[in-house]
């Protein structure tokens, strides 16, 4: 089995839905190192930072499920956001990435 390099490992592991070769950035929920979780429309870089556009800090979740229901059903009657413009995360510091459903986010 042949062996792969350090970069090829980082690719595969983030290698998700939001590199988006071609088409039109996704909206993800990104989870940063030190407590941070980001929502916004996510590209990423060739080294592997994550640039989010029309970015929101989440501040309170507001969900019974966590964060794969804000994912998967967009903002619920308490989750709260911060607007923040445009946020770039290192890859090093990127601990979860999450696609969220198409249309239910608004």
């Amino acid at each position: 089995m042949p062996e792969l390099t350090m970069q090829e490992l980082r690719d595969l592991l983030t290698a998700p839905a939001a590199r988006t070769l071609g088409t039109s950035p996704r909206r993800e929920i990104v989870v940063v190192d030190r407590g941070w979780v980001f929502v916004g429309f996510a590209t990423v870089a060739p080294n592997g930072d994550v640039s989010l556009d029309d970015a929101s800090t989440v501040r309170i979740w507001g969900t019974s499920r966590g964060l794969g229901q804000l994912a998967l059903e967009g903002m619920q009657p308490n989750t709260k956001l911060d607007p923040c413009g445009s946020v770039t995360v290192p890859s090093s510091a990127v601990v979860a990435r999450l696609l969220c459903a198409e249309g239910k986010w608004r």
